[in-house]
C-alpha cells in the first residue's frame, strides 16, 4: 500500500521498503514550471554509514587531600551506586576498585557525554549519596580533577586485574606515587605543585 508522506504544490510522492532493508521515494506527481511529470522518477536513498566506538577508560580520583574516607563496610556500595550512574548514560562500568582513599574505574563511555561531564555526575552523585544515606562520621567530598587514560581492547584484561589488586598493590606504594607514575607512562606533562590538592591548616 502507499504510504503518503509528503505533500506540496510542486510534489507529491510516497516511500517504502525494499527487502533488502533500503528506503526508495518513487514520486506520483512533480510539478516543475507549471508542467507535471508523474510515475517517472525514482529516488533512492544512499546507504549511511553508522557509528561505532569502543570508548574505555581507566579513570582514577581520590578523596578530598587523599584522606582515607572510604570505608570497606560501604565501598562496594559506593561502586555499584557509580556503575548505576554510568549505566544512566548510556556506558558501562567494567570493573571498580581502590583502597581508602582514592578509586580505580574501568568504563566504556557513550560517544554522548564528555568524560568530564561524565565525572562531574559520577562524583556529585556519589558523594551526595554517601552523606545522605551512609552518613559517615565526617561529610565525604571527593578531590577536584581526575586522571582519565584510554585503554585498548587487548589491555582490559591487564587493566581490570590492576584494579582488582589495588588494596596489596598499595602496601608498597602511595596513591600520590601510583598516580604520578601513570602520568609519566602515559607521557602526560605536569607540575607536581599542582596535582593534588593541599590541605591548608591554619
Amino acid at each position: 500500500d502507499s504510504n503518503l508522506n509528503k505533500q506540496s504544490q510542486s510534489l507529491l510522492c510516497y516511500h517504502y521498503t525494499t527487502p533488502q532493508g533500503r528506503l526508495q521515494y518513487r514520486v506520483l506527481r512533480l510539478s516543475v514550471l507549471g508542467q507535471d511529470f508523474a510515475g517517472c522518477v525514482e529516488f533512492r536513498e544512499a546507504n549511511v554509514m553508522s557509528t561505532f566506538t569502543n570508548l574505555l577508560f581507566h579513570i582514577v580520583y581520590s578523596t578530598k587531600f587523599r584522606k582515607a574516607t572510604i570505608e570497606k563496610v560501604w565501598q562496594d556500595e559506593l561502586y555499584g551506586y557509580v556503575g548505576g550512574i554510568i549505566r544512566e548514560n548510556k556506558g558501562t562500568l567494567l570493573s571498580a576498585g581502590g583502597v581508602g582513599d582514592h578509586v580505580h574505574l574501568l568504563a566504556k563511555l557513550s560517544p554522548t557525554i564528555a568524560i568530564s561531564d561524565m565525572l562531574r555526575l559520577i562524583k556529585t552523585n556519589s558523594s551526595k549519596m554517601v552523606n545522605e544515606q551512609i552518613r559517615p562520621k565526617s561529610p565525604f567530598e571527593w578531590q577536584v580533577g581526575y586522571g582519565a587514560f584510554s585503554v585498548s581492547e587487548s589491555q582490559v584484561g591487564k587493566v581490570k586485574d590492576y584494579i582488582s589488586n589495588q588494596e596489596e598493590h598499595h602496601r608498597h606504594r602511595t596513591f600520590q606515587e601510583e598516580f604520578l607514575a601513570m602520568l609519566e607512562r602515559h607521557q602526560i606533562k605536569f607540575d607536581p605543585k599542582y596535582v593534588f590538592e593541599q590541605e591548608v591548616i591554619q
